[in-house]
């Protein structure tokens, strides 16, 4: 079942059929809109969950690592060739 987030697929024309290069770009741009706003997120999880804001923050760094990590990692995805 293709995931809605991701356009649903290739059939739909969503990020699914993107080049890597292109998945990798708005991965990259996704951490760098999180990272902007990490004092905003960090706050919202102090107030939802009662952490300290300094555990929030790492939190949400750690996290955004993943996005960084994979937008590095999008373009050695193989393309398949018709």
């Amino acid at each position: 079942m293709p995931s809605p987030r991701w356009g649903g697929g290739r059939r739909a024309g969503g990020v699914g059929c993107a080049p890597p290069r292109e998945r990798g770009e708005i991965l990259r741009r996704a951490f760098e809109l999180i990272a902007a706003r990490t004092d905003e997120l960090a706050m919202l999880m102090s107030l939802e969950m009662g952490k300290s804001l300094v555990e929030a923050r790492g939190e949400v760094a750690y996290a955004n690592d993943f996005l960084r990590w994979f937008s590095e990692e999008a373009v050695r995805i193989p393309v398949a060739t018709r």
